[in-house]
């Protein structure tokens, strides 16, 4: 083998190494996305598609939608069952690529929750009242 073939071949066994690296880096770097909604059907998660590819460690914001009136969203939690957020609409950072919105029923509209309901309350913007008196925030 003449000189120019063996150093072609081995700029080739290297670039060829090396893109094998970079795939290597850019899978480690990413996740397939899995999107999901509990209970199925009581809500729609808007931002993060299911399958779509996630950069690790970008942000994504992401919003839930009651599927009615009958249902709010209660929180988001990651692959782990940690809770990301309580709020409707945040910026998912990725980690693990598993996203879940949690919805529970709206006690106020959902007719399967019939019955009576007591509770102390009091006025949160009045700063008079003691935090312990017994009233609930």
């Amino acid at each position: 083998m003449t000189k120019a073939k063996t150093a072609l071949k081995n700029w080739l066994t290297v670039a060829a190494s090396l893109c094998a690296a970079s795939n290597i880096v850019n899978a480690a770097s990413t996740n397939l996305a899995i999107v999901a909604v509990i209970p199925t059907n009581a809500g729609k998660v808007n931002g993060v598609k299911n399958y779509q590819i996630l950069q690790v460690g970008k942000s994504y914001p992401v919003s839930g939608t009651p599927a009615n009136k009958d249902w709010i969203i209660s929180d988001w939690t990651d692959g782990a069952g940690d809770v990301l957020s309580t709020n409707a609409t945040f910026e998912y950072v990725d980690t693990d690529g598993t996203l879940t919105a949690h919805f529970v029923p709206n006690p106020f509209t959902n007719a399967d929750l019939t019955g009576t309901y007591r509770a102390l309350y009091y006025d949160t913007n009045d700063e008079s009242v003691v935090r312990d008196d017994g009233y609930m925030p």
